[in-house]
């Protein structure tokens, strides 16, 4: 995880490194080099509010529930994930385990001028291009959300989230097949890839 964080710009995927990428891992590797996992600020901001505060920890646990593929480890989350979460979570927001996914999606697009691009995107490619949120099932916005905030950390199509509820349009679980959405599209094929 270290030399694809830090080198790497975060992507682990080795399919997606240059040659000479992989060549000088692998060189460094035989010689015995060791990598550490490189940890954001934002890694260790909300690893020091969780272990202080029993609150944010119940916080943390249902937000990442919903929003972080049920990943408790905030090294596994991108930056834009933890910033996310600490913003709302020092503004005093409640998180549910099974939020109103038309208010998730009308909120970020608010709150975060790159989302609208993103949102546009995913609305073209795996929808039926209308933008109005409240037009689309659950699952079609939750898939929206988790990967917008994970961006930075994949690129590509995301991997299942586990289902937080028995909503419609909510993830299978572990196992099942994908629902089909919209225009027939898997709702975990999102990858349009957003630069800061």
């Amino acid at each position: 995880r270290g030399y694809a964080d830090s080198p790497g710009g975060g992507i682990r995927d080795p399919a997606r490194h240059p040659d000479e990428f992989m060549a000088s891992f692998i060189e460094q590797l035989e010689s015995g080099v060791h990598f550490e996992p490189v940890h954001s600020s934002l890694t260790n901001e909300v690893r020091d509010v969780i272990r202080r505060d029993s609150e944010a920890k119940q916080a943390w646990d249902t937000y990442v529930q919903a929003r972080g593929r049920n990943l408790r480890d905030p090294t596994r989350h991108a930056d834009t994930l933890l910033q996310d979460f600490l913003d709302r979570f020092h503004q005093g927001e409640a998180f549910e385990e099974d939020p109103d996914w038309t208010q998730e999606v009308e909120e970020l697009l608010r709150r975060d001028t790159t989302a609208q691009e993103a949102w546009d995107a995913h609305v073209d490619s795996q929808g039926d291009g209308d933008t109005d949120p409240s037009k689309h099932t659950s699952g079609f916005l939750r898939s929206f959300v988790v990967q917008y905030l994970e961006r930075d950390k994949f690129d590509g199509p995301m991997p299942p989230t586990p289902p937080t509820g028995s909503r419609a349009g909510s993830p299978p679980p572990s196992g099942g097949e994908a629902e089909e959405d919209c225009k027939g599209g898997s709702l975990f094929n999102f990858s349009v890839r957003l630069t800061n």
